[in-house]
């Protein structure tokens, strides 16, 4: 295990965002721990969170994309802060987008997203708190104004799954975030 996910998990537990006991996830499994990103509240935490997440992203996937989404709603700051964090260790500009749970319908950002508008042909990585069986990701990218408008736009995305990272490569259908393994539309990697 690489340096950063070792220092990652102590860090989880010294934010008190890694609790030990008997969970019921929302998947409906049993688990003895239990990662509340919620419990990240103050700015050293969210830049030391910013920049783990950053690094992992770099390490498994590259640079090679143009946004950060987070879905609403813990998925919102961590997609603020990985952008943040990836400028700072790598000085690449890349943009932040988010989904709103309900649309916006007035103001200048009206609308179902906030941040930055997604074009066709970019590419895109998603950011989640947790992960246990992908049903978020899936629910987020089957929605009719992300996946059907952007179809090809999913390259990755990268959640925490029991306190270690998970990357899925070629998030580009719902149903591809099932299947582990890497490098194709329907494998994940594991980090």
């Amino acid at each position: 295990m690489e340096d950063y996910k070792r220092e990652f998990i102590e860090f989880m537990v010294q934010s008190n965002v890694l609790k030990f006991g008997d969970f019921t996830l929302k998947s409906g499994r049993k688990s003895p721990f239990f990662m509340n990103a919620g419990a990240y509240v103050t700015g050293e935490q969210l830049h030391k969170l910013g920049l783990y997440y950053a690094r992992a992203i770099h390490d498994n996937f590259g640079l090679d994309f143009d946004v950060v989404f987070g879905p609403a709603y813990k998925g919102i700051p961590l997609s603020v802060i990985t952008a943040m964090g990836i400028n700072e260790l790598y000085g690449k500009q890349v943009q932040y987008c988010s989904n709103r749970k309900e649309a916006k319908d007035h103001g200048a950002d009206a609308g179902m997203l906030l941040g930055a508008e997604l074009k066709d042909g970019q590419r895109v990585v998603m950011v989640e708190d947790v992960t246990t069986s992908g049903k978020s990701i899936e629910e987020t990218l089957s929605t009719d104004y992300l996946y059907c408008k952007h179809p090809g736009s999913w390259p990755y995305c990268l959640a925490q799954s029991h306190g270690s990272w998970q990357g899925r490569k070629s998030c580009s259908s719902p149903g591809s975030l099932r299947a582990l393994g890497h490098a194709n539309r329907s494998h994940c990697l594991h980090g």
